[in-house]
């Protein structure tokens, strides 16, 4: 067995409280295949539109395939990707595309790993549950992962939730993805929560669904080959969030004048780490355009679906919050403010080939402080004028 040196991302100078799994591949498991969602193959990736650095493209990126599984007598961390089967072995399956190189998986329960062993920590505390789905993992509580990662997972697996008539999500996602959930959900599918924070999930037999899409997760920088959503799992978040949109896009509309002449020109508010230093300036500045402020967290979903559906124009920094723009259908544009270290951020163009009326654009701020994937930056006033001017916002 590998000593804990060679280990990759093993912090614990003594693995107390952690155990070593034989490494599982996709060839164990196929005694436990139910049948394959999508091959392996390739895809056409649009890159973005970065204001005065690039005018898109596009780059032909593989995927491996997307397989459901029924694994039985399996443990699963409420807040990790990999899964324990039997006594000592596992599997994790963002380990199968080269950008796990330099990925940080965040992934507290695992310790390390090398290409034979993975270390993962011991449960502290156990739930026990028969046949069910499990949509746990590290960023299934994070509104834009769970968009791209775990709900068209929900959707590929719909006929098997429905027979095991339980599915298991983390306890801390918030208000918004419980709605989603529900709304995707036959009404007589129960669900268990599990606290990421203590709680391992035993299943009789887990219903698992592989990755059906690749995020940069957490690296010191995105490149063009980091982020891959193949177009099944385009099409599935498009049909659910314009489903969403449609149903939402016109509620309140006896409410009076204030939907009928509320701006559509919508500035997204952030107030984490990533947005820029001068945020405050930027804000201001698209405020005296007339564009609404917004904290899409902060609203209630119906409300957030029904804003962004009807929206003309997105502003805000490149986070989460605009993911919200694939609940609309019609002409939208949209700017992304960015560090540099984000500059090939695809998400939002790869959807463009699902959301054809889609005009989006990054645009690069100056680094404030030390470089890194979520470097602070600062908003160069004249240019985002010149540019806000030039193209339509």
């Amino acid at each position: 067995m590998s000593t804990e040196s060679e280990m990759v991302n093993a912090h614990d100078p003594v693995l107390q409280g952690s155990t070593p799994h034989v490494m599982l591949s996709a060839q164990h498991l196929a005694p436990f295949r139910v049948h394959t969602v999508f091959p392996a193959g390739t895809v056409d990736v649009r890159l973005p539109k970065v204001v005065g650095m690039s005018e898109g493209g596009s780059v032909r990126l593989t995927h491996p395939d997307c397989v459901l599984y029924r694994i039985p007598n399996a443990l699963q961390h409420a807040g990790s990707s990999a899964i324990r089967i039997g006594g000592r072995a596992a599997f994790f399956t963002k380990l199968g595309r080269l950008a796990a190189n330099k990925e940080q998986f965040k992934d507290v329960d695992l310790v390390g790993w090398n290409a034979s062993v993975v270390v993962l920590r011991d449960p502290v505390r156990i739930i026990d549950v028969g046949s069910a789905f499990s949509l746990l993992g590290v960023h299934a509580s994070h509104w834009a992962h769970f968009l791209v990662q775990f709900l068209p997972k929900l959707l590929f697996a719909m006929p098997l939730i429905e027979a095991a008539g339980t599915l298991v999500i983390r306890s801390d996602c918030d208000g918004h993805i419980r709605s989603i959930i529900r709304a995707c959900l036959p009404p007589q599918v129960q669900i268990v929560e599990a606290d990421p924070r203590t709680d391992c999930v035993r299943f009789t037999e887990l219903l698992h669904c592989t990755e059906v899409a690749y995020l940069c997760d957490h690296a010191d920088y995105t490149s063009i080959t980091d982020i891959v959503i193949p177009e099944l799992t385009r099409s599935a978040i498009r049909d659910v969030m314009l489903s969403l949109g449609d149903a939402n896009a016109n509620a309140n509309a006896n409410a009076g004048d204030a939907a009928t002449n509320e701006s559509r020109d919508l500035y997204v508010a952030f107030d984490g780490e990533r947005g820029p230093v001068n945020g405050a300036e930027v804000q201001a500045y698209f405020e005296q355009k007339g564009y609404l402020v917004v904290r899409p967290h902060l609203l209630d979903i119906r409300e957030k679906i029904r804003l962004f559906a009807n929206a003309e124009r997105v502003v805000g920094v490149g986070s989460s919050g605009l993911m919200n723009a694939f609940f609309s259908r019609q002409p939208l544009k949209m700017l992304a403010f960015i560090n540099y270290e984000r500059a090939f951020d695809t998400l939002g163009a790869q959807m463009t080939d699902q959301y054809p009326t889609l005009d989006s654009h990054l645009f690069v701020g100056t680094r404030v402080g030390p470089a890194g994937i979520n470097s602070r930056y600062t908003i160069e006033m004249p240019a985002l004028d010149q540019a806000a001017r030039t193209l339509g916002f």
